[in-house]
């Protein structure tokens, strides 16, 4: 029994040993090199689209009070009308784009091919937080 437990303890130190060198290889990476240069671009991109994502959902908060009117059977000017259903479009097509992207395995390249798609055939695939316009769509 005791050589047992004296064998798991010397195991167990070259486990934690190698463990070690694991993390202080996998910091070496991140400090120098491409991981962290790949690590830094995916952190912009992971902020960028944070940020993003808020602007639409300020702008979706902007005209909440316009689809109330609608249902109140009040009033509704046609500027915000027609700034209630550009909402509505981005709301969907983020909704439509992220229920996509969570598909396993195949989720990321589906979204870009769908955007590909979309602005091949002239039509606005983003959101306008992400600087797109139907005047811009190729």
């Amino acid at each position: 029994m005791v050589l047992k437990m004296k064998l798991l303890l010397e195991n167990w130190r070259e486990y934690v040993k190698l463990e070690e060198q694991n993390l202080l290889l996998e910091q070496a990476l991140l400090e120098e090199g491409w991981a962290a240069d790949k690590w830094a671009a995916l952190k912009t991109v992971g902020k960028d689209t944070l940020e993003k994502l808020a602007t639409e959902w300020s702008e979706t908060k902007e005209v909440a009070p316009t689809l109330g009117k609608i249902f109140k059977g009040q009033e509704v000017s046609d500027a915000e009308k027609q700034e209630l259903i550009t909402q509505a479009g981005d709301v969907a097509r983020v909704v439509g784009l992220g229920a996509v992207k969570m598909i396993p395995f195949v989720g990321i390249p589906l979204v870009a091919m769908i955007i590909y798609t979309m602005k091949k055939m002239g039509l606005r695939p983003l959101p306008t937080a992400w600087g797109e316009t139907d005047e811009t769509a190729t």
